[in-house]
């Protein structure tokens, strides 16, 4: 492992901490109600993963005054993206855009931005999906 990374991973590591010493208690509290508040929703599949994109965007707010990301920032978008199919009906139906006939089926796509990133900016920034970074 290069210094870089290693520099990078330590300094992420301690605004993981920082975050979870300053959350606030209201969101604190939301989160762990999350579950509970889930299981007892009685919305569509759909309207949960709105819902649970609300209260995401509130708890990155915070979050993001402790990461290095600022507008324009768009190393992210050249990850590796898990994205579920729910997911995927949900920017359908809030885009209008359809997803696409003949995905690509490479298990990799490092390096390569993602389709939504028009002019270094995200188009679906609204409703991107969760992701889990695969590196």
């Amino acid at each position: 492992m290069n210094k870089e990374l290693e520099l990078e991973q330590e300094n992420a590591r301690k605004n993981s901490e920082i975050v979870i010493i300053r959350l606030p208690n209201r969101l604190a509290k939301r989160e762990d109600l999350l579950l509970t508040k889930f299981s007892n929703h009685q919305g569509n599949p759909l309207t949960k993963l709105k819902d649970l994109y609300s209260f995401m965007d509130e708890l990155f707010s915070f979050v993001h005054q402790f990461t290095p990301c600022k507008k324009g920032c768009s190393s992210c978008c050249y990850y590796d993206v898990s994205i579920s199919e729910l997911e995927i009906q949900y920017i359908e139906g809030a885009t209008k855009i359809k997803r696409s006939k003949n995905p690509k089926q490479s298990s990799s796509f490092h390096g390569t931005p993602c389709p939504f990133l028009k002019a270094g900016v995200c188009s679906i920034y609204e409703y991107r999906p969760f992701f889990a970074v695969n590196m």
